[in-house]
Formats: C-alpha cells, structure tokens, sequence
C-alpha cells in the first residue's frame, strides 16, 4: 500500500445509528462494529484514555494515561470560578475578558489533562501520528503546539460550559441552557473548523492525516434532553462530511472512519463502529486498540520516523513486561 491514510475520528460513532438513519455506507461501503475498552472504575470507555491507544496501540495501563483513579474520574478543570465565567461568557462578560477567561481554560485543561507528544516521546512510546509526514488534528491527548496556537481543543468541559450544562447534576440527559441557533453554532464551529484543517492537510501532501471530531458524542449526550432529530441531523452531516474527504483524497488514499465507543440515549455504548471505502482495513481491525498497527504495517518501516534509541525501547519494553503484556 502506498497511498496515503486519512483516519476520521468521530468520537461516539455509533453504526448501529449510522443504520438507523440512513447513512452507514457515507462512513464506508464496509462497516463493522469492534471492540472498544470499558474502565473497570466505572464500567465505561473513556475518551480521554481510548484515544492515546488509538493512536498507540497500547493499553491504558502501558501507554499510561487514564481517565479514572481508584474509582473516581479527573476532574478536567480546578477552577469552578473559571468554569462559571465561560458558561456566561456570551451573556456578560466584554470579547476581551471572554478571550482571557478562554486562554486560561485551556492552559488550565493542559496542565491537568492534555498531555502532548513530549509525552509520548519522553517514555518511548511509538504514536503513529509522531512519525514524518504525519499530520495530527485535535486528538485527546495528544494536543500539539499547533493545536495550541489555534485554539483547537478536545476536552468536552468547554463545549459543556458553551452549553451551559451543569454536569454535577446532569445524569444521563445534558440539558443545554441555551437556544438551539447557539447550540448549532457551537457544534458547527468545531466541525468546521476541523474540516478545513483536514482538507488543508490533504493538499499539503500529508503520508497520514489524523483528524478527531467531537460533535457525535456531543449531540449523543445532549439530544435525549433536547431533540432525537438533532442527533439524526449531526450523523448525516457527519457522514457528508466523511463521504466529501474521500472524494478530496487522492485516489490512492484509504479514508478510515473510526470511533472510540458508541453512544446511545446518552449513555457511552461498549462497542465501536471501524468504517472505510476498502475491505482490508475493517476486516483486519477488530478492536480499538489495532487501529495503529493496522497503520504499522501499511509502512512496516515506518518511513522517516523519529528515531528512539535502544535506552527508551528498553524501558517501554520493560515497562510492558512489568504489567504482563509482554514476556521479558
């Protein structure tokens, strides 16, 4: 294979709904659910965990970053006086005063959750998206500099606060406090903004494009509270979109679909959905954490990529014995 990769990351794509509607073949003529991997904390999968295995390969427990200790899930934000500032941000506050509560959001989110490729490089850890010609758009947890200086940001506790949803006392239904042209505007601007950047990546001549979309799971979360029609709406254009990339892609490139977990009825679902125009990527994948090395061996040698000396491997590979993964 020698064309290039174009990975879609819908967060909470569902197939089963993707049937329902209408719009499963727009994702990829070839559709599968797969397997995701479900927190024993709380007995969900979680997106600030799934995706650094996506992206990895590797378990939770050998890549490192979790969503939940001993029980209990992170908080994403310390600052509940910073949170209650963005909430009412449109309503009371002047453009510069929203920027600055903006910015100090995001770097707060960095600090406590947004881990970056020095991470990863840091332990060792091979991410496909780590590698030259790789072009990363807005992955949890792997929030790039360039996501950085765009604004570009994963962490659902902003789009919460834009909706003003109080998630301490939310339950299953996140009810949105505002009308539904602000609800449009919030959701539109995120998948916009991340279709331009995948197109731009195209033309750039990118060996593999990695772009994550939040809006299904946001529209999963909220539409039990608000509208089912808004959820139907959001998969159609989400399968639109999906089906406008692999018609802009080059006619040697493989366009994959892929979720973390699914969502229904506002609840995260224990089964991900791994979509594409090609047989061979769906059928070699069969759960989320195959998803990189289904990538590897498109390019076994991995063509330009950063370089990790033998001290690093070494401490990966110990590092994996000690939790049973591998044998020494």
């Amino acid at each position: 294979m020698s064309g290039p990769i174009i990975v879609l990351g819908w967060d909470g794509l569902d197939l089963e709904l993707a049937e329902r509607f209408g719009v499963a073949g727009h994702f990829g003529a070839h559709a599968e659910t797969i397997g995701t991997y479900v927190n024993p904390a709380d007995s969900e999968p979680h997106t600030k965990e799934l995706w650094p295995s996506m992206i990895t390969g590797l378990h939770p427990d050998a890549h490192g970053i979790s969503a939940t200790t001993d029980g209990e899930t992170r908080p994403d934000w310390e600052s509940d006086a910073l949170t209650v500032l963005a909430r009412g941000a449109d309503y009371v506050l002047p453009q510069r005063v929203q920027t600055w509560a903006g910015r100090q959001l995001q770097d707060q989110g960095a600090k406590q959750t947004a881990y970056g490729p020095d991470y990863y490089r840091e332990r060792g850890i091979d991410a496909v998206v780590a590698r030259e010609g790789a072009t990363p758009i807005s992955i949890p947890n792997y929030q790039t500099e360039r996501d950085r200086r765009l604004g570009l940001d994963a962490n659902r506790e902003r789009v919460w606060a834009e909706l003003s949803i109080d998630r301490a006392a939310a339950g299953a239904e996140f009810d949105p406090q505002v009308d539904t042209p602000r609800i449009h505007d919030i959701i539109g601007r995120e998948l916009g903004r991340r279709l331009g950047l995948t197109i731009e990546a195209l033309h750039s001549g990118a060996g593999l494009v990695w772009t994550w979309f939040g809006a299904l799971d946001t529209v999963g979360h909220i539409a039990p509270a608000v509208d089912a029609a808004l959820e139907r709406q959001y998969y159609k254009l989400a399968a639109a979109q999906t089906a406008a990339i692999r018609r802009l892609a080059p006619d040697d490139a493989t366009v994959l679909a892929v979720s973390d977990h699914g969502i229904q009825h506002g609840e995260h679902t224990h089964h991900a959905t791994v979509a594409s125009g090609e047989r061979a990527p769906v059928a070699a994948i069969d759960h989320v954490f195959e998803v990189a090395d289904w990538i590897r061996r498109q390019d076994p040698t991995g063509r330009g990529g950063a370089a990790v000396d033998a001290g690093e491997m070494q401490a990966v590979t110990e590092r994996l014995a000690s939790l049973g993964y591998i044998d020494r």
